[in-house]
Order: structure tokens, then C-alpha cells, then sequence
């Protein structure tokens, strides 16, 4: 038997050949050939961010802001007809002159009973309007009036026709929850409804306030 050592290293198995080592080169085509799969990788995703972000825009709109009419501020005298509509916990307020400011400005009354306010502090009719287009109605007209503001103060006690009286926080969205939540969604999703009055009340004893809206559905 030979012995020597070349013998057994020409004669060994295939399979227990040692791994010859990737060269150099071979490793640095396997890491350019990466980046440059990383490089189309990134170039694609970029093209389908920009053809999705184009896109977005086209469907409905359902928590941004509506697109509705803006609220109009009008006088008016107190309503002479008696009370018809939806009122919670009425208290015996007492109309009083007029206060406030428009905006997210502090509010407050002359005296240390509720008054009545000239705006739409809370947003109300915005609110109104992003409910019906989340439920595929279109946005209505609003507009603080003296006979909606009256109708907040008194506690929906003197209120035209067809509105809903709610004690809330200064909050429009509040109040059409609230609205909603007292059997009138159909009232809010009325297709007859074009345009509704809005008033604020505002209650120095709570700090709290008091809104009314009116609708002029038949």
C-alpha cells in the first residue's frame, strides 16, 4: 500500500472534496448585483406612491371638512307661533340681550342669567352638513337667526316649527350625536331640508350652553 499523501488526496471521493473558496470578484458582482436590485426595488415602490397618492383625492371626503355653505348671521323678531319640535331637560330660562364672540373667543352674558349669542359658536351647521354628507345627502344653508336663538335661550320653550333643542357643551358635533341619538336622524337626513337656523345659548352658572336648530322642512 502506498503511503504517500498525494496518493490519497488525487483518490478521494468527490463528494469530500474540499469547498473551493468565492473569489474576490465573484463577491463584489453579488453585492453590486443587489444594489442594483435595491435600486429598481425603490423605483417602483416610489411610482406606485405616486400613482395611489394621485388617486386618494378622488373618493368621498367623509371626516374632512364639508363643503357647504357658509353661515350667514340675520336678525329677526321673536316667533309668535307656539312651540313645535324636540326639546330635552327644559329649564325656564329667560331671554336675554344678546352676548358673545364669534369664533373660539371666551363668551359670557351681562348678567349672571343665560343669554342668548350672536354666532354659531360651537359650529353647528358645520357639523349638520358633515353628517348628511357622510350619509350621502347634500349640505344645507345655515344662518344664525334671532327666532333659533330665542328657541336656545327659553330651553326650546318658544321655537319655530320643526327644530331640536339640545344642552351640550360648545361642541356642534355634540349636538347632532345627541340629536341623532334622540330619534332624529331622519331629521337630520331630511331630502327636503335646504337650510336650517342655528342659536346658542350660554348658561354662566354652568358654563355650559344651549343650541337649537331649526329646519325649514315642512
Amino acid at each position: 500500500m502506498s503511503t504517500d499523501p498525494r496518493e490519497s488526496i488525487e483518490t478521494r471521493d468527490p463528494d469530500t472534496q474540499p469547498l473551493r473558496a468565492v473569489g474576490t470578484g465573484e463577491r463584489q458582482r453579488a453585492a453590486i448585483a443587489l444594489g442594483v436590485l435595491a435600486i429598481v426595488a425603490l423605483i417602483i415602490v416610489g411610482i406606485m406612491v405616486a400613482v395611489l397618492g394621485s388617486n386618494s383625492n378622488s373618493g368621498k371626503t367623509v371626516n374632512g371638512t364639508p363643503t357647504g355653505p357658509a353661515v350667514t348671521y340675520t336678525g329677526g323678531n321673536r316667533p309668535s307661533n307656539a312651540p313645535s319640535g324636540h326639546a330635552t331637560k327644559p329649564r325656564g330660562h329667560h331671554h336675554k340681550v344678546p352676548a358673545g364672540r364669534p369664533g373660539n373667543a371666551p363668551v359670557s352674558c351681562p348678567t349672571s342669567s343665560p343669554c342668548d349669542l350672536p354666532d354659531d359658536v360651537g359650529n353647528a351647521v358645520r357639523a349638520l352638513n358633515a353628517y348628511r354628507t357622510q350619509h350621502g345627502k347634500p349640505a344645507v344653508r345655515g344662518s344664525v337667526t334671532q327666532a333659533a336663538r330665542t328657541c336656545a335661550v327659553s330651553s326650546g320653550n318658544q321655537c319655530p316649527n320643526g327644530f331640536y333643542w339640545e344642552p351640550v357643551g360648545r361642541s356642534g358635533q355634540q349636538v347632532i350625536t345627541k340629536i341623532a341619538a334622540n330619534g332624529g336622524d331622519s331629521w337630520l337626513l331630511d331630502s327636503r331640508m335646504t337650510s336650517v337656523q342655528v342659536g346658542w345659548a350660554y348658561i354662566p352658572s354652568s358654563k355650559s350652553f344651549e343650541c337649537a336648530l331649526v329646519s325649514n322642512a315642512p
